[in-house]
């Protein structure tokens, strides 16, 4: 899916055609604007979404970044104020590359989730270096989460599932890691290490391990599907929170790689998708 932008101003797209574009292109390719009341974003928002309410978008309207090469996508309930926010915003930046939701969340049938990202997991005036180390602690986070469970299902169909969950979660965390050696000052800690040391408490979701360990085992005793949406919903909550972080950082590395982290949990979040379809149609 493409977003064509047009000389004249701001295009209309179906919430279909969001769906698709996102799927398809990087993070650092657009930003989607929610110009809902907190309330409504609060209730539920697509994952990913910056929330910038309509009434403070002409106060605003730098924090979106200004590159001519990112499109901007407006979205709203229905389609009414992302539009004149979209058509406000065109005109302020003399871009073409806006586009507006039409149908709004109402006509969306994707992914959603309620509250808002859990930005209070990170300390918004560490260094970088301490900002990728709490990065990781949230990906042992999950770890830990899959590795209660393993114990808890072995012997079962679920272990495997389990595991390969397990699998990914710990490969993220070297994936932060590889981004920490590049900015790290002095001596770094190998990651066996480092990860062993790191206490790997709580989620990207804001909620300890051990409460989810307690949800996870309920619903996977339901079945491997119920499984699985739970760890779609961590997924998604795990690239919403990235996502949130990239666009609240100034400094370009740590935004890099916050996109970095977002692109890799939304590809996570597409297998976990089509794993939840293969195991329906079974």
């Amino acid at each position: 899916m493409e977003l064509t932008p047009h000389a004249n101003g701001v295009v209309n797209i179906t919430p279909d055609e969001l769906r698709a574009y996102m799927a398809a292109h990087a993070e650092g390719e657009y930003v989607l604007i929610d110009v809902r009341q907190p309330e409504e974003y609060q209730a539920q928002h697509i994952p990913g979404a910056k929330l910038m309410p309509l009434m403070d978008l002409e106060n605003r309207v730098n924090e979106v970044d200004s590159s001519k090469e990112q499109n901007r996508i407006f979205l709203c309930r229905s389609g009414g104020r992302s539009g004149r926010a979209a058509g406000f915003f065109a005109e302020a930046r003399r871009l073409s590359n806006v586009f507006n939701v039409t149908g709004g969340m109402l006509g969306w049938n994707g992914y959603v989730l309620p509250d808002f990202p859990n930005v209070k997991a990170f300390d918004e005036q560490a260094s970088v270096t301490d900002v990728l180390r709490q990065a990781i602690n949230l990906e042992k986070g999950a770890d830990r989460l899959y590795a209660g469970l393993l114990k808890h299902f072995e012997g079962t169909p679920q272990h495997e599932v389990i595991q390969l969950l397990s699998k990914a979660e710990e490969a993220h965390g070297r994936a932060v890691y590889g981004a920490l050696r590049k900015v790290a000052q002095g001596h770094l800690d190998d990651f066996d290490k480092l990860y062993s040391e790191l206490s790997g408490d709580i989620l990207e979701g804001g909620g300890s391990v051990d409460g989810a360990i307690e949800v996870a085992k309920k619903a996977a005793e339901q079945g491997t599907i119920s499984l699985l949406e739970l760890s779609l919903d961590l997924e998604f909550k795990a690239y919403d929170l990235y996502r949130s972080l990239a666009h609240r950082t100034e400094d370009e590395q740590l935004r890099a790689t916050f996109l970095d982290l977002a692109e890799q949990e939304k590809r996570h979040a597409r297998t976990l998708l089509k794993a939840i379809g293969k195991a329906a149609a079974a």
